[in-house]
C-alpha cells in the first residue's frame, strides 16, 4: 500500500462490513477508528513497519492492544 490512512468517515456501518476486511495505513494510532466501522478484520502493512518491509514488534503489540480494547458502538460496549 501507500501507507496513507483511509478516510474512515467516508463509510458508515454497511451490512457487508461484518464480513469484510479494511485496509489503508492502519497502525496503532488509528486502529480504534478502523475497528469502529464494524469490519470483520483489518489488513495491516506499512502502518506497523519500522522501516520498509520490516515490521515493528512494538507497533504490532500496540496495534493489537488497541484492537482488543473495548469500543463503544451505538452506545453499547463492543468487545469484538
Amino acid at each position: 500500500g501507500t501507507g496513507r490512512a483511509f478516510a474512515w468517515s467516508r463509510i458508515s456501518a454497511h451490512p457487508r462490513l461484518a464480513t469484510a476486511f479494511v485496509a489503508g495505513g492502519i497502525g496503532p494510532e488509528n486502529a480504534a477508528a478502523a475497528r469502529a466501522v464494524g469490519a470483520y478484520g483489518v489488513d495491516v502493512g506499512s502502518g506497523v513497519e519500522s522501516a520498509p518491509g520490516k515490521k515493528s514488534r512494538a507497533k504490532l503489540e500496540a496495534l493489537f492492544g488497541a484492537l482488543r480494547a473495548p469500543s463503544r458502538r451505538n452506545g453499547r460496549e463492543n468487545s469484538r
